[in-house]
């Protein structure tokens, strides 16, 4: 096959998968940003690439594309963020190749937005791949205007990885020399309000006074009552705040509990499958794709969103039990070799260009 990967992003399950594409004789050529940190990986494979920061309203996009696509006979467009796929059809109205765009988060699409129509509500995407069931599911039961879309238009296919990707035993991260505490939890997200962070405060504050332990945040903080949740803790001696951190995938792999409280909108968190991956058991909120990755009372706990009792609850169980920990520890990092891997996601993505083509 053919395929054309329109992106500016891409981040290393995505890449690998185009890679071991590439690899196994299909023929990719891709459109990524000038910041994008997997450009060589793409290179390395052999796959041809060109450099172009795909904006909202781009000409020098829509040229670039429509230029790449004359020069080839494309079977599959795959592309991966939502400025991609508007390029996209300014350049080829009327493509003979099949379309598939990927989605990765919940919601956030306005029926009366006509650039919701120009990207993901586009009626000539041949398939849009939701990363979990959760966006599937709010796709097949969203009214847009009563626009029905057909059910097989929507696919779930779980971004995969590889736990040799996290084999970061022998790394160390100096984060960790400000903590006084036998057990450290800690949660990695871009913390804005929808990610729930002042519950897991108000929940570590109800757990730190019987267990020796501390809260790390990892990720730049965008929500203010972050701060005023911290600034009010009892406890905020032992609630370490690290800003954005490049090495955030070590530092998850040394928490003995990953946490992500989020309220709404979750995609398939990649920080805690980086955490499971390391045999780091985590505890979440139901909101998204998040139970899809955790197997409550197995790989770590579900509790409701809105909920600091559910959390504190859920972390306390875990904290007290070494022998429980141990053993959720081991299934969190098997439930992401078994379920979660990036040859399952590259076999079940080869699968659906196979059907398109058919």
């Amino acid at each position: 096959m053919k395929i054309f990967l329109i992106t500016t992003y891409i981040d290393r399950s995505e890449s690998e998968m185009f890679c071991r594409m590439h690899r196994q004789g299909h023929q990719v050529v891709a459109i990524v940003s000038p910041e994008t940190a997997n450009i060589d990986r793409l290179k390395d494979a052999g796959i041809e690439v060109f450099i172009h920061k795909i904006g909202r309203i781009d000409k020098k996009a829509v040229n670039l594309i429509k230029r790449i696509n004359e020069k080839y006979d494309f079977d599959i467009i795959h592309i991966l963020r939502k400025h991609g796929i508007s390029s996209f059809f300014k350049a080829v109205p009327l493509p003979r190749a099949r379309v598939v765009a990927y989605r990765g988060i919940i919601g956030n699409l306005q029926f009366y937005n006509p650039f919701a129509w120009m990207t993901f509500l586009n009626p000539k995407l041949d398939r849009v791949i939701c990363v979990c069931e959760a966006i599937r599911q709010y796709f097949l039961h969203e009214n847009f205007v009563f626009k029905k879309f057909p059910a097989e238009r929507y696919v779930t296919i779980h971004k995969g990885h590889d736990i040799a990707w996290y084999n970061n035993k022998d790394k160390d991260s100096d984060v960790f020399e400000k903590v006084k505490t036998k057990l450290v939890i800690g949660c990695v997200a871009r913390m804005v309000p929808r990610k729930g962070v002042p519950y897991l405060i108000e929940a570590f504050d109800m757990i730190a006074d019987k267990i020796d332990v501390s809260l790390l945040l990892v990720g730049k903080i965008q929500d203010k009552k972050i701060h005023a949740s911290i600034a009010n803790s009892p406890y905020k001696d032992r609630i370490i705040q690290t800003g954005y951190r490049a090495d955030a995938p070590i530092i998850s792999g040394k928490l003995d509990i990953t946490v992500l409280p989020t309220l709404k909108r979750e995609g398939l968190p990649r920080s805690i499958i980086e955490a499971m991956a390391q045999a780091v058991p985590a505890v979440v909120t139901s909101s998204g794709g998040s139970p899809e990755i955790v197997e409550d009372g197995k790989s770590g706990y579900v509790v409701p969103t809105h909920n600091a009792s559910a959390l504190a609850d859920a972390l306390s169980r875990l904290l007290n039990d070494d022998k429980k920990r141990k053993a959720f520890s081991e299934a969190a990092q098997k439930r992401i070799t078994d379920s979660f891997h990036v040859e399952q996601t590259m076999q079940k993505t080869l699968n659906l260009y196979h059907s398109l083509l058919k």
